[in-house]
């Protein structure tokens, strides 16, 4: 099995101003694997890493890197030049996001990263709106709901 980097970082402007939701990187970690990497903005806390431990997942076999921008903002994150620089010797790595941007895809380009969706794609369809017009439009049932 082939190692990622996780970089589950929320891309929607003004993102920021909602309390704790930058720390929605750090829920990568349930989606890794030895010998992964996992970047978020903040360290982990010692007992949320516990926690995992106790549930199985094994947290030591992981690197990490924590952003070094001390101002966080939705994209802050994709200009650390310490990023840049951690990521030289994992190049042809794959990259696991949340959210697929144009912001994920420079990002992968530019640090030699796999990327194996379109963001142009991504943005368009990947939406809860778009998946339930498409269930309307194929006559599949789906749960009531609003956007």
């Amino acid at each position: 099995m082939s190692t990622k980097i996780l970089l589950h970082n929320l891309t929607i402007k003004g993102i920021e101003n909602v309390p704790g939701v930058l720390n929605y990187d750090q829920r990568s970690l349930v989606l890794s694997s030895s010998g992964d990497t996992v970047i978020t903005r903040n360290k982990f806390d010692k007992d949320y890493l516990k926690y995992l431990d106790e549930l199985g997942y094994d947290t030591g076999t992981l690197n990490y890197y924590f952003s070094k921008t001390p101002k966080q903002t939705y994209d802050s994150i994709f200009f650390e030049p310490e990023l840049a620089e951690f990521l030289k010797d994992k190049s042809n790595m794959k990259l696991s996001t949340y959210n697929l941007t144009a912001l994920e895809s420079n990002f992968a380009q530019q640090n030699n990263l796999r990327f194996s969706s379109s963001y142009k794609v991504a943005e368009k369809y990947g939406r809860k709106s778009y998946f339930r017009e498409v269930c309307k439009k194929l006559d599949l049932p789906v749960a009531n709901g609003f956007e």
